[in-house]
């Protein structure tokens, strides 16, 4: 066992070599002999008379090659062996300080007796493997930690702090660990499931455990989704799913684990030795708390499917379980997976796993899967354009927050822009986070104005525009573009947060942006618009809307295009720099379309005209929301959803924006009417529900800042009830009067 443990921690060692003693690095030839001299082979017989005694436990060709070497060498003794074999020595050293584990030898008898472990149960580190300098540099000098010093900081200290040679050697020797530990864990002898997957010490921990379980073996890990979602985690998904049998997926909203931020998702995961042929396995998504899985299994399956918060307990965290949340998981699920999520091609067992709410979203998502255009079927370009730090770093942009002089000078950033809404807030004045924004009020603006920009270009115009990512040989930005948010929370009132930004504008990585044709991109821009199309991003779980994501967009073909591009086209052309594209795809069936409320407060659609002007645009929020409304329920009807599948979609996906419309109240001029409003009319003893005076109010974070009038009665309105008046009238105006 000795011997064995020896040549195990001796290969091992090879890979957490020390530089410093580099050069008694054992050729291949070397350390193979050495190893053959090690190894346990048949006993000799006593009659022979070998120079050491532990030669007797080695067979005949262990024992020639052992013989061989000693000649060669010209040894005497056992102690001259190991003189003569200095790698060993360091070999050994480095075995006792990085303590290796060897499964086999360390539960021999588990193995001998029963092929492997029965059950195996952890939480595994959660740690992608990187070089934290400072973490180290902090034992020389707190001061490092107590700052919060950053990466820039650090290396021009590192000199200064590194002023001895043990604190270099100390230094030397932790990068070496840790560049060690990542050869390790990324070499494909070890892990070969790992292979191209972005390493994460937990999948070691699932791999090594499917490894070491014996037959019948049962495996209970909690970790992170990062097996289910990686690009390039096919072949390690393909070995997953058959051993899968329950997947649960849980948000971090109640901090179950207090030290980890509230929106990280993690997944309880249970494997099984015994691979399931066909798949069948069990799961359960947007889960705030285990016991909703224990409801969820002892539910009779009568009654609605309650969503991610609850209605009836002032929307918090719904952890009431059903039947109908236990998504059962077979070879034809992870098909329409993979032909969702994944490239054209991609096998069935190597697709990645949405977020399936409840069984009924499956049929939504099988009609997703029938529809003929994604994204990457259609002529477009997408860019992050400018990295916020590296831009800045090259001198492109630089951070000055003021008024642009025009769009050349306006560059994004993420709360500028909101669903079809281009203006949607500016920085304020000496703006230092994404929380220090005030909100348009579009009802005000001028036609040309422009917000505040945080970015304006560092570099001359010509120089600007050499930088800027080119299309069909042209900047990218002289096209009309989608732009998205590229990070978001899935959890939030809205995931697929995109609008049209006109030509000239720049923007940073924390947007992405594509450049198409017009009309494209009004088809685009009007079902991204959509919550039909935001769900589809809320079930991958993601919280970032990459090049990659993207390009899996299902742009359906609909019957009710005229109606989506009108729409989309108020909705986005708020300002003169909207204008040109209004006057290229201005119909005259616009002036005919309507919208399906009566509510007076909704203007007409007859006269516009086929030139912008600033009455084109809808201002008020009251119009808008209607506007986005019947882009809901034309988005359904274009991907063929019934209409209870739509409410479902809205039911389940979007608590945030339920407990919104719960709460908004619109005044008769259609102004959101702010919280305050609703206190001082509280307060003063206003009927809110009957006609009245106005209350005066200048809301601090409402651009421009000035005084405003809201004129009750303030209405609530019932977006299930609104989506399906839209639903239902559009269906007639096409001529299809049979009602899902």
């Amino acid at each position: 066992m000795r011997r064995l443990q020896a040549i195990m921690d001796a290969w091992c060692a090879l890979w957490f070599w020390p530089s410093r003693e580099a050069s008694k690095l054992p050729s291949r030839d070397e350390w193979l002999r050495t190893m053959e001299l090690l190894a346990v082979g048949k006993r000799g017989t006593e009659k022979e008379q070998l120079p050491f005694d532990f030669m007797r436990d080695l067979g005949e060709q262990q024992r020639q090659l052992a013989l061989a070497f000693i000649e060669e060498h010209g040894l005497v003794d056992a102690d001259e062996v190991r003189g003569q074999l200095p790698w060993l020595g360091v070999a050994l050293e480095v075995a006792a300080k990085r303590r290796f584990h060897h499964w086999q030898l360390a539960f021999a008898e588990v193995f001998a007796e029963q092929g492997g472990f029965d059950l195996i149960l952890g939480n595994p580190p959660w740690v992608k493997v990187g070089w934290e300098e400072g973490g180290v540099l902090a034992d020389f000098d707190p001061r490092i930690a107590l700052r919060g010093e950053n990466a820039s900081d650090i290396a021009a200290r590192r000199s200064e702090i590194l002023d001895s040679d043990e604190r270099r050697r100390l230094y030397a020797d932790a990068f070496e660990g840790f560049a060690a530990t990542k050869e390790t864990l990324n070499a494909v002898q070890s892990y070969p499931l790992l292979k191209s997957v972005q390493t994460n010490v937990y999948k070691c921990f699932v791999t090594r455990a499917w490894a070491v379980s014996g037959p019948g073996g049962v495996v209970g890990f909690l970790h992170p989704d990062g097996i289910y979602d990686d690009p390039r985690g096919g072949a390690l998904r393909a070995a997953a799913y058959p051993r899968l049998r329950s997947h649960f997926q849980l948000i971090n909203e109640l901090r179950l684990f207090s030290e980890v931020h509230h929106l990280t998702t993690f997944s309880v995961n249970v494997f099984s030795d015994r691979r399931s042929k066909p798949i069948t396995l069990d799961h359960i998504s947007n889960l705030f708390h285990p016991a909703t899985v224990d409801a969820s299994y002892a539910h009779d399956g009568d009654g609605a499917v309650p969503g991610i918060k609850n209605p009836d307990d002032e929307f918090n965290w719904d952890l009431r379980g059903h039947r109908q949340r236990i998504v059962r998981v077979d070879d034809d699920a992870l098909a329409l997976f993979a032909k969702l999520y994944d490239e054209p091609g991609t096998q069935a067992l190597e697709a990645r796993l949405p977020v399936v709410h409840s069984r009924e979203i499956l049929s939504v998502l099988r009609k997703f899967a029938l529809q003929k255009r994604r994204l990457a079927d259609l002529d477009y370009f997408s860019t992050v354009m400018f990295d916020e730090t590296y831009a800045q770093r090259d001198g492109t942009i630089r951070r000055e927050t003021r008024f642009p002089k025009d769009t050349s000078e306006w560059i994004l950033s993420g709360p500028h822009f909101f669903v079809a809404t281009p203006f949607n807030k500016t920085p304020n004045d000496g703006c230092s986070n994404n929380l220090d924004y005030s909100a348009i009020d579009l009802t005000e603006i001028p036609a040309d104005f422009l917000p505040r920009t945080n970015y304006v270009p560092a570099c001359p115009p010509a120089e600007y525009l050499r930088r800027t990512p080119k299309w069909k040989g042209r900047p990218a930005t002289e096209w009309y573009r989608h732009a998205h948010r590229e990070m978001v929370p899935p959890t939030g009132e809205r995931t697929f947060i995109s609008a049209i930004a006109p030509p000239a504008v720049g923007h940073v990585n924390t947007i992405f942006s594509i450049a198409m044709e017009p009309i494209a991109l009004c088809e685009l821009a009007a079902f991204s618009a959509s919550i039909v199309a935001d769900f589809f991003m809320k079930s991958t779980g993601k919280g970032h809307i990459n090049e990659t994501l993207v390009s899996l967009t299902p742009i359906p073909e609909s019957p009710h295009v005229q109606a989506q591009v009108a729409r989309v086209l108020r909705l986005n052309c708020i300002t003169v720099a909207y204008a040109p594209l209004w006057n290229m795809l201005f119909d005259a069936a616009f002036e005919r379309e309507a919208f399906v409320s009566k509510d007076r407060r909704l203007r007409g659609w007859a006269s516009f005209g086929s030139q912008w002007h600033r009455d084109c645009a809808l201002r008020t929020d009251f119009e808008r929301r209607q506007a986005l409304v019947e882009l809901d329920a034309l988005a359904a009807l274009a991907l063929g959803l019934s209409l209870e599948e739509l409410l479902t979609i809205y039911r389940v996906q979007f608590p945030v924006l339920q407990k919104y419309e719960h709460e908004n109240r619109y005044d008769q001029s259609g102004r959101l009417v702010p919280g305050e409003v609703l206190k001082i009319a509280k307060q003063e003893g206003i009927d809110i529900n009957q006609p009245g005076p106005g209350i005066r109010w200048t809301d601090p974070k409402l651009y421009p800042l000035k005084e405003r009038e809201y004129v009750p009665p303030f209405t609530r309105h019932d977006r299930e009830a609104d989506m399906a008046e839209a639903y239902r009238e559009f269906q007639r105006r096409m001529g299809t009067a049979k009602v899902a």
